[in-house]
């Protein structure tokens, strides 16, 4: 009880530095992570897809058209795709804090569309199907720009 009181204290300090951000990385555990599609868990994959992923600064032309837009409450984050004449879709998301745009690379199966986009929080989750019966359930911590979930379901 003591424990808790104390990290609760140290998380409450502004800023999140020093000791408080050690306990909010460690605090941070995969059940945290938003789930606004409500799935079942499914199979964990993160390990085999995580190392295919890339999230890379790029630019997009002006007159390229901005598909599946979403933003999220906080107007921090907007995440977007745009779909090349070949029909292979490619992922952005751009921190509107400082204008950058980011790609999210290496997402199998990009000549399938991707489903439900949501940006919750700091995190952009969607689905992408990989078969009839099956479908892959992605989640992104924009801020870390980093992969946090992989499933199948």
């Amino acid at each position: 009880m003591i424990v808790s009181a104390l990290i609760v204290c140290l998380l409450a300090v502004p800023g999140g530095s020093g000791y408080a951000g050690l306990f909010a990385q460690q605090a941070k555990s995969p059940a945290a992570i938003p789930n606004p599609h409500r799935h079942a868990r499914g199979d964990d994959v993160l390990s085999d897809v995580a190392t295919e992923i890339k999230i890379i600064e790029a630019e997009v032309s002006s007159d390229s058209k901005r598909e599946n837009v979403v933003e999220n409450k906080a107007k921090t984050f907007r995440a977007f795709t745009t779909t090349s004449d070949e029909g292979i879709e490619r992922i952005f998301f751009e921190d509107l804090r400082t204008n950058k745009i980011y790609e999210i690379a290496g997402v199998a199966w990009p000549n399938r569309p991707l489903n439900d986009p949501v940006c919750a929080g700091d995190y952009f989750v969607f689905d992408r199907s990989i078969n009839p019966q099956r479908s892959m359930h992605y989640a992104f911590d924009l801020n870390k720009r980093v992969i946090m979930a992989g499933r199948v379901f």
